[in-house]
């Protein structure tokens, strides 16, 4: 007797008929959803930010002040934990700038940037980096804790210092025209450090230099930076400690939801030229905010 082996739950199709996805998703392209479509906020971006903005990146939003603008509150990129209150888009961005150099869509100072707040039930994709995407594919639960990599624009998997360290000098460079400012840790033995770990800092003075921060950069294995929560005096005239960060400290009240490999647009933007273009093999998460 035959027997068809059929499983009612499963659908598939015949290789090469059709696909179900053309390409993959655009980073800041928030998935149309008429439960958070409301949802969406606009404001002017801050005429203090440096760079200019595009869709995917985690904002800070400011109070409008005593002369609210008509596009709500002032709008700026977010650079710490703290500051950070959801994500800009691109949706209903038409007033983006675009040119054959740059064609990705930019937002320069009091121009109207759009946005959706954390608690907002929009599904926004974003940049991930290659260890979440590979963290991914293991079967992680939509609850898995991510963090925000500042200094890549991108989301990320959770990592710290391994055991503390002593710092022998910190410094704070001043921010300019051109860039943020910065503090420079020197450590008294190597640190271990990579560019997006969260680390505690307690003890030092100023106690400005304090606080649960990300690493920014790591010129060497004993040299790390990062931005302060508030402008130091000065250099440190009392060391202190760079220890562990617990994970819950610093995750991201975000679900994800799906991700992509090498097949979704993301942003590159190159801080020389001011140009934005598309990568179109770039890693994406969409996330739940």
């Amino acid at each position: 007797m035959s027997v068809l082996t059929v499983n009612p739950m499963q659908t598939t199709n015949a290789k090469g008929t059709f696909n179900i996805k053309s390409e993959g998703f655009i980073q800041g392209v928030a998935i149309d959803d008429p439960a958070a479509r409301y949802a969406l906020a606009f404001g002017a971006l801050s005429s203090s930010e440096i760079k200019p903005m595009w869709g995917g990146v985690a904002i800070n939003e400011l109070l409008p002040g005593v002369n609210p603008s008509a596009r709500g509150s002032n709008i700026k990129r977010a650079t710490t934990l703290s500051e950070l209150v959801g994500i800009s888009v691109f949706n209903q961005a038409h007033n983006g700038l675009v040119t054959p150099q740059s064609p990705v869509p930019l937002f320069l100072s009091n121009m109207s940037v759009s946005f959706y707040r954390f608690g907002s039930g929009a599904r926004v994709p974003v940049k991930a980096s290659d260890a979440v995407i590979a963290l991914a594919g293991t079967g992680i639960s939509v609850n898995q804790p991510l963090v925000w990599n500042f200094a890549t624009d991108s989301l990320d998997v959770f990592s710290t210092v391994a055991a503390s360290v002593d710092t022998a000098g910190i410094t704070y460079t001043p921010a300019t025209a051109a860039a943020d400012g910065f503090a420079t840790a020197t450590t008294a033995s190597a640190h271990g450090l990579a560019v997006g770990a969260y680390v505690t800092i307690t003890a030092a003075v100023p106690a400005a230099y304090n606080g649960t921060v990300q690493v920014l950069s790591v010129p060497s294995g004993t040299i790390f930076t990062y931005k302060p929560a508030s402008v130091p005096a000065g250099a440190a005239t009392t060391q202190g400690a760079v220890g562990v960060t617990t994970q819950s400290a610093v995750a991201l009240p975000v679900k994800i939801i799906e991700t992509q490999m090498g097949n979704s647009k993301t942003v590159a933007y190159d801080s020389t030229t001011g140009f934005a273009t598309w990568n179109d093999s770039g890693n994406v998460a969409v996330i739940l905010l």
